[in-house]
């Protein structure tokens, strides 16, 4: 049986958010299909998410669901919760940092699971909102 080389995305380049994501999202989905992983319980996914997306996409994540660095906060209670404001928070003041202000809004991706944790799809469609919102940016400046 011939073994499969591991090749691992390339953490997020984050330059341009609008052109990186959804190449990185695709790669990752990718990787994730091809390793196997679709079927592994929502918290692996979405630590297998966090460690390949690289120290800068981390931070994306803390910003959209805040959380005390505990497993249980980055995926347990919280749901597929988004901080209030944090999308459109970090547009406006285009810093990832101090975007997120006020406790947990509407939920993303359907709300929280029977298991009672945020999903990866929960996680992705924040992703995508958040870089939706900064391709609007992007091209308003390039104007």
């Amino acid at each position: 049986m011939a073994s499969m080389e591991l090749r691992l995305p390339n953490p997020l380049d984050c330059s341009n958010l609008a052109a990186e994501w959804p190449k990185w999202k695709q790669t990752f989905l990718i990787y994730m299909i091809a390793n196997k992983k679709d079927g592994d319980p929502e918290q692996s996914k979405i630590a297998t998410f966090l460690w390949l997306i690289g120290q800068r996409g981390v931070e994306i994540f803390n910003t959209l669901f805040p959380n005390d660095g505990t497993l249980n906060g980055m995926f347990g209670a919280g749901g597929g919760q988004v901080a209030a404001g944090a999308v459109a928070g970090a547009a406006v003041g285009g810093a990832v940092a101090g975007a997120a202000v006020g406790g947990a809004g509407g939920g993303v991706g359907g709300g929280i699971p029977a298991g009672g944790g945020r999903t990866l799809n929960d996680v992705i469609d924040a992703f995508d909102d958040y870089c939706y919102i900064r391709s609007i940016d992007w091209r308003d400046s390039e104007v």
